[in-house]
């Protein structure tokens, strides 16, 4: 899905990440309509055919590597060098200098050093492990390490893991814990996920 501000429509695209020119198009338009931070999915296939290239990117996270898209790249190092390859561009955005780059890598992945090898100026690893999490009827209470706690309306370990990548990304962009706080609070439901 394509979500700019209150509007949201589906992807009709038939892909993740779009062409360099649909890209364009959207970050474009939310420029326009005064928006200061974009997240975009970048997907192994698209990194492969090189639409990452026309992005300036500013931050990456990198939530796991897992033994997908085979039949696609021709083997699993492929798959993960095709990955790599947006990590390795990161340091080559030549655009916004003046914006530190950011990496935050899933330490409980076995790639992890793979992707932390590459140049950022802040890499930030993170971890589900080091949340404590009560599942509960329609969602989860989650503390995280610093003791802040939190409730959560999505459930399952996957989305653990990701509300811990969102936590380590927003908190290397100085973002504060009551803001984190109020979003994670406020996601109810990932649109097309689990619906």
């Amino acid at each position: 899905r394509f979500k700019l501000g209150e509007r949201e429509w589906p992807n009709t695209l038939k892909m993740t990440m779009p062409g360099r020119g649909a890209l364009q198009k959207f970050l474009a338009d939310a420029k326009r309509e005064h928006a200061t931070h974009a997240v975009l999915e970048a997907t192994s296939e698209g990194i492969r055919q090189s639409r990452h290239r026309a992005v300036a990117w500013d931050a990456l996270v990198l939530t796991n590597v897992t033994p997908e898209h085979i039949e696609s790249h021709g083997s699993f190092e492929k798959y993960r060098r095709a990955k790599e390859k947006l990590f390795k561009y990161l340091s080559k955005t030549y655009r916004k200098a003046e914006i530190p780059k950011v990496m935050v890598v899933n330490a409980d992945d076995p790639s992890r050093d793979r992707f932390l090898r590459y140049d950022a100026d802040k890499k930030i690893t993170y971890s589900a492990k080091e949340y404590e999490v009560a599942f509960e009827d329609g969602g989860m209470r989650i503390l995280a390490p610093e003791g802040v706690e939190m409730r959560s309306k999505l459930t399952g370990a996957f989305n653990l893991a990701n509300i811990a990548a969102a936590i380590a990304l927003a908190r290397a962009l100085n973002i504060g814990w009551d803001e984190i706080k109020r979003g994670i609070e406020k996601v109810a439901v990932v649109a097309v996920r689990m619906e």
